[in-house]
């Protein structure tokens, strides 16, 4: 599932930049790799779906006037823009120290590099970043697009800090899922800390040439809170493999040096959290594609019959990552860390909601909890010029409730039997949309790259030929692949040995067949969609379409169906809004079907009805980025935004009165309970009479005849939204 959330507040997603790689065998002892230069490529940020209905930030609904569902331009403009909405006032103002950020990269590259070609704009550019007052989103973006234009140097330099303060801000964790409490959980330190390494797909067993994508969990089995630091992304906990005898198998693989965001979590009593680790081959072999692709970390080299006895350790012992300018000693960090945290939500509002954000939001960035009501009402009250210089000092000498852990958690035992390889392995549809080296077929490899020169990313393509024996070279040329600049802006799929690729980018799809190397074929389909690629590619596509940022795509059309009946009584208790060529729309929380069983999941859909005299055909199958979209309130405030790009997939032709339920989010299809961020909502908005929500549906593009338009629901609370009194 991909959503867009306005409200961040994690580092997740794309958790690590593959640079270098190299052999090495993991039953040793890992030595550190030292790293030259830091910089942070491809970082996504997520809210995890815990704190959607958490209540510390109370601010007020964004003012229309200083709000907008429009983005900059350029890619690296976009990623600053969305951190800084995260960072917005109650009125949805960005702070003018945000903009004073981009005007601080500006002031050192005129300083260091006074002869570059761009200094003179930027330098006649400089005096529009007014960091003494708040921005409308709207001047913002204007102001990116425009600084962009010169250059994008200083949008990238910007971000950069705000991505290395985001590893310090405490994320909170999530309460354990029944599902993992069976999880091969090693024993716990003294604070109640454990962790386990999770494999998934979790099976019994698993073929030879299965490539596993583990997830490195940790739980509070304590009566505190616990903080520690991790890495996004786990490669250097060590594995032990075993047979039934108790006999060592050789675990081997291939180390990515680079750089890997950290992350600092606050696990309450009985919660939990999960990042991603390495992938986990099973069975001797090279995996070059996969290693080519960073999939792969370690290879168990077990044998068919094997029973393998699985365990890791689990290391916390980071400190995390610090800038080269920052202090080498822990209290003077910290004190840094706390004036830089304050320092972002400058200049000092005067609004008493504002402050109360405020507050509350540098609160739970550090301290991952709230402020009393003294200290709330004291810095509300607090009318000085130095209120912000003074939270500082204060929040600098205030005793850490929760010291941070730092070791190593042995996990428990993962058991599972080795079975044949899978015959039909190699018939399975392959994808790429990033670097690597991947395997069409005998002596035909895909070969991509991506350079960076002036913070643009260029991809480059080729279809490569060689040659049986590897000392003659092949007599085919490589065949070059136009591909479109950036990140996720391109998907290609094939089956090995087919002698067919297939190539998705926005608005054009390209077959190349290459089975006559001398003559390579092209078939060029614009406007393209996923419809012009053949029927078995589609799941194994969809899920690279999946990914955010990915190339937005038209689904498969599917022939249109009937509408539903409301049961009586029930439309006149949701809560509806303005009609729209003929439809409306209401949020309803409900089990998939009228006839629900006792252990169906209820889940949060949107509900749309004719409320005209003619039929309306409600086709949403076509992609878009904010085609569904959820606003989240307590006591009428808003306090999370979430969008989703996917349609469902509704071909319906809606008789007058016929309704149609649209599911909000779609499933994640990581997890093994298909669940929904709809249904986590949902569950809170029963419990939580404060809480409210509204959506909307806007569909752009359509087939001819079909209905296009923007429907709001009504707001709803839980209750409400699920027929109750």
């Amino acid at each position: 599932m991909s959503c867009t959330i306005f409200l961040a507040a994690g580092v997740l997603g794309m958790p690590h930049r593959l640079l270098v790689g190299s052999r090495k065998n993991l039953n040793r002892r890992r030595v550190s790799v030292p790293i030259a230069a830091i910089a942070l490529a491809a970082i996504g940020f997520v809210m995890p779906l815990a704190m959607l209905s958490a209540t510390d930030d109370k601010p007020a609904e964004p003012a229309t006037s200083a709000t907008t569902d429009l983005q900059p331009k350029h890619e690296y403009a976009r990623a600053l823009f969305t951190t800084w909405q995260a960072n917005a006032r109650t009125d949805g103002k960005i702070p003018g120290a945000l903009i004073g950020h981009v005007a601080r990269e500006i002031d050192n590259s005129l300083k260091q590099y006074p002869q570059q070609v761009k200094a003179p704009q930027l330098a006649a550019f400089r005096p529009r970043l007014d960091a003494t007052h708040d921005w409308t989103q709207a001047d913002v973006i204007k102001l990116l697009d425009d600084l962009t234009a010169i250059s994008t140097a200083p949008v990238s330099s910007a971000q950069t800090p705000m991505e290395f303060d985001a590893m310090r801000n405490l994320k909170p964790g999530q309460p354990l899922p029944a599902d993992l409490t069976t999880a091969a959980w090693g024993a716990p330190a003294a604070n109640g800390l454990r962790a386990a390494w999770l494999l998934e797909p979790r099976a019994e067993q698993y073929a030879l040439g299965t490539v596993l994508e583990p997830r490195a969990l940790f739980h509070n089995t304590g009566k505190e809170p616990v903080v520690f630091i991790t890495e996004t992304w786990h490669q250097n906990d060590p594995h032990l493999a075993r047979d039934a005898k108790g006999m060592e198998i050789t675990v081997t693989g291939v180390f990515y040096t680079g750089v890997t965001p950290m992350a600092t979590y606050r696990l309450d009593p009985g919660q939990y959290c999960a990042v991603l680790g390495h992938g986990i081959a099973i069975g001797a072999g090279k995996y070059e594609e996969e290693h080519s692709i960073g999939s792969v970390g370690a290879v168990i080299e077990a044998k068919e019959g094997d029973d393998v006895r699985l365990s890791h350790s689990v290391d916390t012992t980071y400190a995390g990552w610090t800038r080269p300018d920052e202090p080498k000693a822990p209290l003077e960090l910290w004190k840094k860390t706390i004036a830089d945290r304050v320092g972002r939500e400058g200049p000092l509002p005067s609004a008493a909601a504002d402050r109360e954000q405020l507050i509350r939001r540098v609160y739970r960035d550090i301290f991952g909890e709230s402020p009393s009501a003294e200290e709330l009402a004291a810095f509300i009250a607090d009318k000085t010029p130095d209120a912000l210089a003074t939270l500082t000092t204060r929040l600098q000498t205030k005793p850490r409730s929760v010291e941070t852990f730092s070791g190593k958690l042995s996990t428990g035992e993962t058991k599972f039997r080795v079975t044949a390889a899978d015959p039909e392995f190699l018939k399975r549809p392959r994808t790429a949309s990033d670097v690597g080296r991947y395997v069409l077929s005998d002596h035909v490899h895909l070969l991509v790259s991506q350079t960076t020169k002036a913070a643009r990313r260029t991809n480059k393509a080729v279809i490569a030929f060689f040659s049986p024996d590897p000392k003659v070279a092949s007599p085919h040329p490589s065949l070059a692949i136009p591909l479109p600049d950036g990140q996720l802006t391109w998907a290609a799929v094939w089956v090995r040995g087919s002698g067919e690729l297939w190539v998705m980018q926005k608005g054009l799809v390209r077959k190349y067949d290459f089975r006559n190397p001398a003559q390579v074929k092209e078939s060029r389909f614009e406007p393209g969609s996923i419809a012009n690629v053949p029927a078995p590619l589609h799941e194994a596509l969809r899920k690279v379409l999946d990914m955010p940022g990915a190339p937005v795509q038209q689904q498969e059309p599917q022939p249109p169906k009937g509408g539903a009946k409301l049961k009586p009584g029930r439309e006149e208790k949701l809560q509806w809004g303005q009609p729209v060529n003929g439809l409306r729309a209401a949020l309803v929380i409900r089990a998939s079907t009228d006839e629900p069983k006792a252990d169906d999941i209820q889940d949060l859909y949107l509900l749309v009805q004719n409320v005209s005299d003619a039929p309306v055909r409600l086709n949403d199958t076509t992609a878009a980025p904010k085609l569904r979209y959820l606003y989240i309130k307590i006591n009428g405030a808003i306090q999370a935004g979430l969008g989703v790009k996917e349609p469902t997939l509704a071909n319906i032709v809606l008789q007058p009165r016929e309704v149609a339920f649209l599911l909000m989010f779609p499933p994640d299809p990581k997890d093994p309970n298909n669940s929904t961020a709809g249904a986590i909502i949902a569950e809170g908005a029963l419990k939580d009479t404060h809480q409210t929500l509204v959506a909307y549906l806007q569909i752009e593009r359509a087939p001819e005849g079909a209905w296009t338009g923007k429907i709001v629901t009504g707001e709803t609370s839980g209750a409400l939204a699920a027929g109750k009194p």
